[in-house]
């Protein structure tokens, strides 16, 4: 578990996380949702300023990562990575 989904914005296609636990570009994650899961590549991660980061690191940090749109907007979805 590396995060949870707080918001998604379905026109940038930007999810914003509270990251849990570190986790990094180019990382397959799996996105633990109600609806079912799906697993996705971390792209690019950016902090709230929009700043480019290379790793969001653990414990409490908030970041926003692309993924593609869902029809539930990933209402109370969480992130795990696959190891």
């Amino acid at each position: 578990f590396v995060g949870e989904i707080v918001q998604f914005d379905a026109e940038k296609g930007l999810a914003e996380v509270v990251v849990k636990n570190k986790f990094a570009v180019g990382d397959t994650v799996e996105i633990i949702n109600s609806t079912g899961n799906q697993t996705v590549t971390v792209e690019s991660i950016v902090d709230l300023k929009g700043k480019p980061l290379d790793a969001a690191l653990g414990g409490g940090y908030q970041v926003r990562i692309p993924l593609p749109a869902a029809a539930n907007g990933y209402d109370k979805a969480l992130l795990a990575v696959n190891l």
